[in-house]
């Protein structure tokens, strides 16, 4: 018993400090090159006719911003369509 004792206390501070001294996680190359939709957008277009509605404009303000660490891209949407009154 007295062992065992002697063992995990020269062990518990060795997994203590590891476990305090790791970095928390960075994002990759592939999170940066989402880079490019960060920000403000606007949109403006012309919807043609089809079986869905008719003809008509429309316009659309998107904002995109990093959340949780550069982890995620969150990006927010608000549009008008003329045709249907949105």
């Amino acid at each position: 018993m007295k062992r065992l004792a002697v063992a995990l206390a020269l062990v518990g501070p060795l997994v203590a400090a590891t476990v305090h001294t790791q970095a928390p996680p960075k994002p990759g190359p592939e999170h940066k090159r989402l880079s490019y939709f960060a920000g403000k957008w606007t949109t403006v277009g012309e919807q043609k006719a089809n079986p869905f509605g008719p003809a008509g404009e429309f316009t659309s303000s998107d904002s995109c911003e990093w959340i949780l660490g550069g982890f995620f891209l969150k990006c927010s949407s608000e549009g008008k369509d003329v045709r249907r009154g949105w």
